[in-house]
């Protein structure tokens, strides 16, 4: 999940097979979004081969015409084909095989980096344009600096770092680690008014915070946490890119939370912040 809940670990630090980690998330929808019985081991099982079974990706281009045509690789086919697991390609040693890491993260269209322009395809050109910036992707070094769960963690001023260096995933660009970042994303400061605002002041230390989502944070109740998120997928960014936070309310909420080391106290109102201790 966007937050990193429903990735677990076993008792040697190695994670569990993703199928673990959906089988714990659907017990967790039913009884608490859905306010359900739980579901029976069977059931629970139903939903994880649904849901490991489906695949979609996006087809066509009104540019570039169908993505798997001309040697690409676009499409839920390819996608239902492509290995993962947790750990795979990781920059920071987190693969369970201990292969290294890859920045070449995309190569489904790098077929359509030499096609030739003919009188009959009006596709050449963006496909050219999609290899290249696939191409981009892969080879453009990046100074990280200042990336919560990153530079501070590694206390490492500057990484020399990838677009895949938080995108590791092959041909899909997720971290396939729950690596929670905070790039910024959510600061309080990027507020549009359709976003809830949150208040939040760490009881250690006073510090008070505002963003429009409190990210891991909301899971572990540490002020470190605040604003950080696991990577997200970058396949189908047009389509699901609302998803990537806090979808607008109908009404604005401002939350204000004290937080602790180990947890977390919440009250809300509809026209101001409330504050409350415990």
């Amino acid at each position: 999940m966007w937050d990193g809940r429903e990735t677990f670990k076993n008792p040697d630090g190695t994670f569990m097979p993703v199928a673990e980690d959906l089988a714990h998330q659907a017990v967790d929808a039913t009884t608490g979004h859905a306010q359900g019985a739980a579901p029976s081991p069977e059931q629970v099982q139903q939903i994880v081969n649904f849901e490991t079974q489906i695949f979609m990706a996006q087809t066509h281009d009104d540019a570039a015409g169908d993505l798997n045509a001309g040697g690409g690789q676009g499409g839920p086919r390819q996608l239902s084909s492509q290995q993962f697991f947790i750990g795979i390609n990781d920059p920071l040693g987190l693969n369970p095989t201990g292969a290294q890491f890859s920045p070449q993260i995309f190569d489904i269209y790098s077929n359509w980096a030499g096609i030739s322009d003919r009188d009959d395809d009006e596709h050449a050109a963006a496909r050219r344009a999609i290899a290249r910036g696939q191409n981009l992707f892969n080879t453009l070094k990046i100074p990280i600096t200042g990336v919560a769960g990153l530079n501070d963690v590694l206390h490492t001023d500057t990484i020399d770092g990838f677009c895949g260096t938080c995108h590791d995933s092959p041909n899909v660009g997720d971290h396939s680690v729950p690596a929670p970042l905070n790039i910024g994303l959510v600061d309080g400061s990027l507020r549009t008014s359709d976003l809830p605002l949150f208040t939040v002041m760490c009881n250690s230390t006073g510090v008070i915070t505002q963003v429009t989502d409190i990210g891991r944070a909301m899971v572990t109740g540490k002020c470190a946490d605040i604003g950080k998120f696991k990577g997200p997928i970058l396949r189908g960014w047009q389509v699901a890119r609302h998803t990537f936070t806090m979808a607008p309310p109908r009404r604005l909420w401002t939350r204000s939370i004290f937080m602790t080391p180990g947890s977390a106290c919440i009250s809300r109102s509809r026209t101001k912040t409330i504050w409350s201790r415990f």
